[in-house]
């Protein structure tokens, strides 16, 4: 089967009207390098996810909680190295659009043309570093771009103007806002107003589309946060359900969560949302 290619997530986010799109993200490797795979593909072919975020699994992953921390450990111990990363990579792609999602830090331990060459051997349409330092930031990009990646980026909640500016011209595929101020696993309140201000800002400065997460903790928030962003990604809701039991019933039960996610995005009002041009807004 022929890998997805990075234009078909590209126009999926560009949708315009239609339902929100859901992601669906685990560590590669949790709760198995085969258990992963396998929950991963019946999400988008059961669960109606459009589009896949694998995760490099680290032993410090910083930005997340508790729950993806442990998938990220149990991974680890499952051995799940880079080659392990890439195989899954090139089992999904042709199911569905795939993102991976690192840490910079192993990246930049691999080596990062090595690393975008391999990503695209493999099918993936494209890789966000998470806290990519800046001084690393240009040959990433010319790298993603030299293999037809796409490379999102990261945009905190507490990011300053020039921040915005910058990573606004510098990403591709999507920017990244996070629904909370707050590590991946979040299960409060959030902030529909906020987060429609903060996609307002990013649009105003002509980026590419953007994609929420974190915090998006129930099918009821995701319906509520289908309006404001181009599409929404889940992970601590399925790894919670993996915790639970990370054998065929909880395999069943992160699918069947998915499935509510996804009636209830088809359920949601999502209006036509038009992107600025030159004449209200262009990249920094």
């Amino acid at each position: 089967m022929t890998a997805l290619h990075p234009s078909y997530l590209s126009a999926l986010l560009e949708r315009g009207t239609g339902p929100c799109p859901l992601g669906v993200y685990l560590p590669a490797g949790y709760p198995s390098l085969g258990g992963c795979g396998a929950v991963l593909e019946r999400a988008v072919r059961e669960g109606g996810a459009s589009f896949i975020e694998l995760g490099v699994p680290t032993y410090t992953p910083h930005l997340d909680g508790a729950a993806i921390s442990q998938a990220h450990h149990q991974a680890m111990r499952e051995g799940t190295d880079m080659v392990g990363v890439l195989t899954l990579v090139a089992q999904l792609a042709p199911v569905a659009p795939v993102v991976v999602m690192s840490y910079a830090r192993p990246v930049l331990r691999y080596g990062i043309e090595r690393w975008a060459e391999a990503l695209a051997y493999a099918g993936a349409a494209g890789c966000m570093l998470a806290d990519l330092p800046e001084d690393e930031a240009i040959s990433w990009h010319a790298a993603a771009a030299a293999y037809g990646l796409h490379a999102p980026r990261l945009l905190e909640a507490t990011a300053r103007e020039a921040r915005v500016v910058r990573l606004s011209s510098a990403a591709t595929g999507w920017i990244y806002l996070p629904a909370a101020a707050a590590v991946t696993g979040y299960q409060g309140a959030l902030d529909p107003l906020e987060l429609a201000r903060r996609c307002a800002h990013v649009r105003l400065h002509g980026g590419p589309p953007v994609v929420c997460g974190g915090g998006i903790s129930t099918p009821e928030l995701a319906a509520d946060l289908a309006p404001l962003a181009d599409a929404l990604v889940i992970g601590s809701p399925l790894v919670r359900e993996l915790l639970d039991d990370p054998g065929p019933r909880g395999a069943d039960a992160a699918v069947h969560l998915v499935r509510q996610y996804t009636r209830a995005l088809h359920q949601a009002i999502t209006p036509h949302r038009s992107r600025p041009g030159p004449e209200t807004g262009s990249p920094g």
